[in-house]
């Protein structure tokens, strides 16, 4: 029997948990599971985002989470690529089941530090126009590295006016290795951009980007200056038993300050496959084309 605690909704609203006592399912729900208290209960202490252990802790929690729900896409995965693979393990389409009152929530893995943070879902919508040889989101723009082709299918819930250059890695595991730019909606989110970036990365675990997740070791989180906008980046290896030659990937996430007269933020997120010479040079490529980032 899972022991009581905030779950991702098993009716499946993107962002939203709901309470369950040991037994059964509540009615509560909240959107903020870190500072709502249990039903009876007393809110739990508030957190600084700027702890790092917190932050490697609440890494490890989230992405460990895809486990959960991967067995449920097992069955029905979609293809991101149209004809060129079947399917998209690094799918950012996520599929939830309907709500049982019977089922028994599987809870993820305790890190000592509580529940997970939701994620926020937007309402927004907007497409940058696209110039030859560069990936454009707003006012921020990055190079193709030689030889990736432009696609614009993946969608996250938290993010808009996405768009992407992708290279396959492994066709017959339909692995790819991707550079894409968006749009964060500044109302959507709270705090700056240092503690964004951190919680992104959990952002992307929820939205069911890994299958058969084995662990994550977190790389840097460090400040970034972009065409004299402030930014913050954070980087880690994330490690995978399937497909079992690519080892996982190396994923950047950058969170850049665009100015305040624009009411969003900027993201890049960066997915290289770590293992050479599975990766194809997929990490050199990346790492090319990261100080073409520009603002303007």
């Amino acid at each position: 029997m899972s022991p009581g605690g905030w779950y991702p909704d098993p009716e499946g609203t993107p962002g939203r948990y709901r309470y369950w006592d040991g037994s059964a399912w509540s009615t509560v729900t909240t959107n903020d599971p870190v500072h709502t208290a249990a039903p009876g209960g007393t809110p739990p202490a508030a957190r600084d985002p700027h702890n790092r252990g917190w932050l490697i802790a609440l890494i490890v929690l989230a992405l460990a989470t895809i486990l959960v729900v991967v067995a449920v896409l097992a069955t029905t995965g979609s293809n991101p690529f149209g004809g060129q693979a079947s399917e998209d393990t690094n799918s950012s389409s996520p599929t939830v089941s309907a709500w049982d009152e019977t089922s028994t929530p599987t809870p993820p893995p305790s890190s000592g530090e509580g529940q997970l943070v939701a994620c926020p879902t937007t309402t927004r919508s907007a497409t940058t126009r696209q110039v030859a040889g560069r990936v454009s989101s707003s006012t921020l723009s990055i190079a193709v590295p030689p030889g990736w082709d432009r696609y614009n299918g993946w969608r996250y819930p938290f993010t808009y006016d996405l768009q992407t250059a992708a290279k396959s890695i492994v066709p017959s595991d339909d692995w790819w290795a991707d550079v894409s730019l968006g749009r964060l909606a500044k109302a959507d989110w709270v705090g700056g951009i240092a503690e964004i970036a951190a919680r992104l990365p959990m952002c992307f675990a929820t939205a069911q980007y890994y299958t058969d997740l084995t662990g994550v070791e977190t790389l840097t989180s460090e400040p970034m200056d972009i065409s004299g906008h402030a930014a913050w980046a954070v980087t880690s290896n994330v490690l995978v038993g399937d497909p079992p030659s690519v080892g996982g990937d190396r994923v950047t996430v950058i969170v850049v300050d665009l100015g305040d007269d624009l009411d969003h933020y900027g993201l890049v997120e960066a997915v290289c496959t770590i293992n050479e010479p599975i990766g194809l040079g997929s990490c050199a490529d990346i790492d090319s084309v990261i100080p073409t980032l520009t603002v303007g």
